[in-house]
């Protein structure tokens, strides 16, 4: 099954931090890409741009509205994802558990294969 796993970090916190403690996490999670290439599991990986270069898109009773920015304004902002093969919940979790203290938060989703699925 593949699962998406979103990568949720506070730019403030990471604006705050020293070199030294950004390479830390950095290393910290290509620590864990490297696993989890090497257990065949990784089908891709993604670091995204600064929520300040988004454009989100919403549906209102008026019609389609442009929104410079993320469609909510939180703490922590979706850096990054990566997208995983693996048999189960608890084999994704081995790896998030890898990096997810250095890294604030990440969100797990199984993925519908199915794109036209209401489920």
């Amino acid at each position: 099954m593949l699962y998406a796993l979103l990568i949720y970090g506070a730019r403030e916190e990471w604006a705050r931090m020293d070199r030294a403690s950004r390479q830390q996490r950095m290393d910290c999670h290509m620590k864990a890409l490297q696993m989890e290439n090497d257990d065949g599991v990784l089908v891709m990986s993604a670091r995204l741009q600064a929520t300040d270069r988004a454009t989100t898109l919403r549906s209102t009773p008026e019609g389609i509205v442009v929104l410079d920015g993320p469609f909510a304004e939180t703490k922590e902002q979706l850096g990054g994802l990566q997208i995983l093969n693996c048999d189960s919940l608890e084999e994704v979790m081995k790896y998030v558990r890898t990096f997810v203290a250095h890294s604030g938060t990440v969100e797990i989703r199984p993925i519908h294969l199915d794109p036209v699925s209401v489920d």
